[in-house]
């Protein structure tokens, strides 16, 4: 399964918003920490780092207040979220201690009169230390944790079943949730159900506290994409773009009804898949262009761009082949540069600045005059592109230039370097590439083309350049900035779910700055200094924010802090002159 999709046995729908834990509950000589269900040290390279949530740090926190965590209840239907070695050796500052886990499988409904009774007996079987706390939970730690605790303070200390609901609403805001359970402790203890349960809990939790969140403050006009690279070409008509749709679906042996943009996508290199490196001798690198992604189809006598929104633009380019004749059902997959060199001294350069500064840059091909190359492996792709489609693009550009006249963009083929020649690469970007960079893109010759997420092309960025595409969100006049999680598809409603998860706040000096903001996609980079994200653009080509394991990875890299530097001395140095 896609590390962009959660399953039972990974992190909980709707866990990661979930407060981690509510007040301590004191009844007589027994205390009571309700809380949702911690996840083991295995699920961490899943989470970013504020939304962990372990063993080791609900007890850490019950030690903060002078408590000692000594068992768990568990009323979750899975057992596999956290095991013995995440309950063992606890370091207490000095005192290592083991927690007791109790599992009471319940199911999806109200725990039974015979769960309950077993939490009593078990209860009764611990012997409790003066400071000692008992954590309860279930998943999210407040229905099933809270109809237990309930009856636990009505049947033990005799509180009314209004006043222990109300305990455990403040120990636990804003208390039971599913207005079924709470109907069946009315049922339960034969009474009218006169309480007011609360309603759209889980809504709640979607925009956190203001507060607990890092802010940046936005003090000019965020840019938008096609400020980088104009948008080219004219859009096709719905009936064009539906044919074309399904034709590089077809290309991609994708359904012709996939939304999303079939393309490979990179992941970003850390030290946890940088072996990788090592493990294939076949790695490339090269730059990794600050650009607009596209697929260039050439069908039917025409060329179009094929953007991540799978929107078709119809653009004034001639592909040919050997015959001089236009290519026919021919998919490149490449990216969209202006190289006007606005940011160089051009007495730095070792090239000329073109009269056109679009260029098309291909990094790669799925399909070649009908010809599928998917399964080929990338040396033998880029052949078709570099001799198949660049090299007789400019035979034929000397033989009759009047074809490629007014062209909107250029096509060229894109460097790459051996892994010991990393060097160069940095020299030929300071020299020869005109338009902007921000990092390095790792590939194996020895891969098959694949679609979508591709965790053998690897992407590195500098610390300072490294980014990811949130979805701006506005909540009482606040902008948080979102990632998404996507949850397997729900059986009952048949539709995908997910969730947006707000990491960072933006504000504004000046309010009209994020006028109509709210819903955008935009591209942030991290600020060091206020540890929140701030944005480099508004991303018109997409329609969607990063996934959350995709965030989650570039955290990580920004920790692991690796530099072209590192990954010399790793690799070598090739010192000959030129930039080969």
């Amino acid at each position: 399964m896609s590390d962009n999709y959660i399953n039972e046995k990974r992190i909980p729908e709707g866990w990661i918003m979930c407060p981690n834990h509510g007040d301590l509950i004191e009844v007589g000589n027994t205390y009571f920490v309700p809380m949702k269900t911690p996840l083991g040290h295995r699920w961490n390279q899943y989470l970013f780092t504020k939304h962990q949530f372990t063993p080791q740090m609900i007890a850490t926190e019950m030690k903060r207040r002078g408590k000692r965590l000594t068992t768990i209840f568990s009323f979750a239907n899975s057992d596999t979220r956290y095991d013995i070695k995440d309950l063992s050796n606890i370091d207490l500052g000095g005192e290592k201690i083991t927690i007791n886990r109790i599992w009471i499988k319940v199911g999806q409904q109200a725990p039974t009169d015979e769960v309950f009774q077993k939490f009593r007996t078990e209860l009764d079987k611990i012997l409790l230390g003066t400071n000692d706390i008992i954590g309860i939970h279930c998943t999210h730690g407040f229905n099933r944790t809270g109809f237990i605790i309930v009856r636990y303070l009505i049947e033990n200390y005799n509180m009314s079943l209004i006043e222990a609901l109300t305990t455990f609403r403040k120990a636990r805001p804003p208390g039971i949730y599913k207005a079924d359970y709470v109907q069946r402790l009315f049922e339960i203890y034969n009474q009218e159900n006169t309480w007011d349960t609360p309603v759209g809990t889980k809504d709640s939790w979607k925009f956190p506290d203001p507060g607990k969140l890092p802010h940046y403050v936005q003090r000019e006009e965020i840019k938008l994409d096609i400020e980088d690279a104009p948008t080219l070409g004219k859009i096709v008509n719905s009936f064009t773009a539906a044919t074309l749709k399904r034709a590089v679906m077809s290309m991609c042996r994708r359904p012709s009804s996939e939304k999303n943009f079939p393309g490979s996508q990179p992941v970003t290199l850390a030290k946890s898949n940088e072996r990788s490196l090592e493990e294939d001798k076949t790695y490339r690198a090269t730059y990794k262009s600050d650009g607009t992604r596209y697929f260039m189809l050439c069908e039917k006598g025409k060329v179009y761009l094929v953007d991540r929104k799978l929107e078709f633009r119809e653009v004034n380019v001639k592909m040919v082949n050997r015959r001089g004749t236009l290519l026919q059902h021919t998919l490149l997959d490449g990216e969209l540069v202006s190289e006007e060199c606005t940011h160089r001294d051009p007495s730095t350069l070792d090239v000329e600045i073109p009269s056109n500064p679009m260029n098309f840059l291909v990094f790669d091909i799925v399909m070649f005059e009908d010809l599928d190359l998917i399964d080929n492996d990338w040396d033998t792709r880029m052949d078709y592109v570099e001799k198949g489609c660049i090299a007789f693009r400019k035979m034929w550009m000397q033989k009759k230039p009047e074809m490629f006249e007014n062209e909107d963009f250029r096509v060229s083929l894109k460097k790459q370097w051996s892994l010991n020649k990393l060097g160069k690469l940095q020299n030929y970007v300071e020299h020869c590439v005109l338009h902007l960079t921000d990092g390095i893109i790792f590939t194996p010759l020895s891969m098959r083309y694949v679609m979508g997420q591709c965790n053998q092309i690897l992407k590195w960025k500098p610390i300072e350049l490294n980014s990811s595409d949130f979805i701006a969100l506005e909540n009482n006049g606040v902008y948080y900035l979102a990632v998404r999680i996507s949850y397997p598809q729900n059986q009952r409603s048949n539709k995908p779910s997910y969730a947006d998860i707000p990491i960072s706040i933006l504000d504004a000096s000046d309010p009209e700055i994020l006028n109509g903001f709210d819903k955008k996609i935009v591209e942030c980079s991290f600020d060091v200094e206020s540890q929140a994200w701030f944005p480099l653009r508004v991303r018109t080509d997409k329609t969607h924010p990063n996934a959350y394991s995709t965030f989650v990875k570039i955290c990580i890299s920004i920790d692991d802090d690796l530099t072209v530097q590192k990954l010399q001395e790793r690799f070598g140095i090739d010192d000959s002159p030129g930039y080969d």
